[in-house]
């Protein structure tokens, strides 16, 4: 997982503030359309075709359990209920309201997420390993069908740690429910110490799983819908 520095922590709670203002001088006619248009951007929204997009950074395309739930309580709260990962490095709310992206954009900070294209103040971080716990390198899936075999065939990636597997998990166009986030998330928890990544092309990976609890996993993705 990635861990940010705190000074730019500082800095990405006073750009928002900074936003905030911006949008007050917007409403209020004070600002030239060159200064409002800059002010989207360094946060994250773009112009669409139905209103406006706002674009959440992943760096290095790491996302931890809690953050996961952040964004299914975003997409909930003032999305319609889902979103969409765009690439490795981007999670894209499609439907958010103009004057309610200061507080989605609070509702994130809350968990280390930010802006993407947010300029120098994207706050800082370094890269911390899992602690990796011995796992059997052959597990017995004694319980094991010929689907679950297909899907191992399919979503299972080796691991440079024995006994550890990495799964993908894909999206239809990289969308994906709030609810389908919450249940990744306490997947991730059960059986993957707690971190999704983004994967290239449109889906997610659970990059740190002991091959013995795959079945397991299949079982309950299948459920969801996502194996």
């Amino acid at each position: 997982m990635y861990v940010h520095d705190q000074s730019q922590l500082r800095a990405a709670a006073r750009r928002l503030q900074r936003y905030r203002q911006q949008l007050r001088r917007h409403a209020a006619g004070q600002s030239s359309a060159a200064e409002f248009g800059l002010a989207l951007a360094d946060n994250g929204l773009s112009s669409a075709g139905h209103g406006w997009t706002l674009a959440v950074a992943l760096p290095h395309g790491m996302l931890t359990a809690r953050q996961l739930r952040m964004l299914a309580y975003v997409a909930r709260r003032w999305d319609k209920g889902y979103a969409r990962l765009a690439g490795q490095h981007q999670w894209h709310f499609d439907w958010p309201r103009l004057e309610d992206t200061p507080r989605m954009l609070a509702d994130l900070a809350t968990a280390q997420l930010y802006p993407a294209q947010a300029g120098a103040d994207l706050p800082a971080h370094h890269i911390r390993a899992p602690a990796y716990r011995p796992a059997p390198a052959n597990p017995d899936h004694a319980p094991a069908t010929p689907a679950f075999a297909r899907w191992l065939a399919a979503h299972a990636q080796p691991h440079h740690i024995d006994g550890y597997a990495g799964v993908t998990i894909p999206l239809q166009a990289g969308r994906i429910t709030a609810d389908q986030m919450d249940a990744l998330a306490d997947l991730a928890q059960a059986y993957g110490h707690g971190e999704l990544r983004a994967a290239p092309g449109s889906g997610l990976i659970f990059p740190d799983l002991p091959r013995a609890s795959l079945f397991a996993l299949w079982r309950q993705l299948d459920v969801l819908n996502l194996a």
